[in-house]
């Protein structure tokens, strides 16, 4: 994510919101798709210091938050699957 936060950066090191979008929308869809379906202003809620733009430490908060969440689903997912291969038996 680091390369893709770099090459999309502007000449201030940052990310304006229409950029940003863009990359969540071509790098994250599933994160994309998960805030549309719940309302949710992405831009807003990574521009921490609300700035207009999005620096490297609010996209690599992003990144992480993303990363954990994903952990979190995963791991509800093998544990259904545990359930439904006990529930068969």
């Amino acid at each position: 994510m680091c390369e893709v936060f770099n090459t999309n950066k502007n000449e201030n090191g940052k990310m304006d919101k229409e950029t940003f979008l863009r990359v969540v929308k071509e790098e994250l869809p599933y994160f994309e798709k998960a805030a549309a379906q719940n309302n949710c202003d992405i831009f807003s809620n990574v521009d921490l210091d609300n700035d207009g733009f999005v620096d490297f430490e609010e996209f690599a908060k992003m990144v992480c938050c993303c990363a954990c969440a994903s952990n979190v689903d995963m791991e509800e997912a093998c544990i259904n699957m545990r359930r439904n291969k006990t529930d068969d038996l």
